[in-house]
């Protein structure tokens, strides 16, 4: 059938690593009054080409047939708009409301070019055609005292990834998530932020059908924390 691996069950791993650089520019509007802000921004998409090498691993007895070799692709990266408006309640809380768009439609393929072909290790594309996407944020900040701040959220992701394109790599899913954080300063020399997060994502059952698909239902859950120290001088 004309394929060099005929007979061969072979397991092994691939990876691009390189480097690359684009222009592109942000805009941004913002109108705010001592109760209300309003702003909107945007940010150009990107077309990167990434130079780099292409390094194979794990092939055991055809090692010696799949060699490194330089490789470049272009990395596809979204544009992206948010709209945003705030507001003061009383004396010492913010709320604020958020929604953003990604043009992660732009991310159709991955097309890599192998400078050395051989029979073994030739170009190849990767289909991605992910879906533009929108996702929702509220937050509120309640200032308890001039020292303690506390800070609540949630937020509503879309997947850019349908379920005929969704690979094992990147099992993305729609996800909801709820954060609490809390904020001091002393007054002075330093100040202290914390947060967690706890991410829900919706269960997803991939479409088998398309290259590298592999028929499933993912489920996940994430939890996210962090804390800060600033110091000023």
């Amino acid at each position: 059938d004309g394929n060099p691996l005929n007979g061969f069950e072979v397991i092994g791993f691939s990876n691009l690593s390189g480097d690359g650089n684009e222009l592109g520019f942000n805009a941004a509007l913002s109108w705010r009054t001592d109760s209300q802000a309003f702003a909107l921004t945007y940010r150009t998409g990107y077309e990167v080409d990434i130079d780099g090498t292409i390094e194979y691993d794990n092939f055991g007895p055809l090692a010696g047939a799949f060699i490194d070799s330089p490789g470049t692709t272009r990395l596809d990266l979204p544009a992206q708009a948010t709209i945003a408006y705030g507001f003061t309640i009383g004396r010492s809380m913010k709320m604020e409301f958020d929604i953003a768009w990604a043009e992660w439609s732009a991310f159709e393929e991955i097309d890599v070019d192998i400078r050395d072909n051989t029979p073994f290790s030739q170009d190849f594309v990767i289909e991605e055609n992910w879906d533009d996407t929108f996702s929702y944020r509220v937050g509120l900040t309640w200032e308890q005292s001039e020292q303690n701040e506390f800070r609540f959220g949630a937020v509503y992701d879309e997947s850019p990834v349908p379920e005929e394109w969704l690979r094992p790599s990147i099992p993305d899913a729609d996800r909801f998530g709820a954060t609490v954080g809390w904020g001091y300063n002393n007054g002075g020399s330093w100040s202290l932020d914390s947060y967690y997060m706890a991410l829900f994502f919706d269960d997803i059952t991939a479409i088998p059908g398309n290259e590298g698909v592999v028929g499933g239902t993912y489920e996940s859950f994430a939890h996210l924390a962090g804390v800060s120290v600033n110091f000023s001088f």
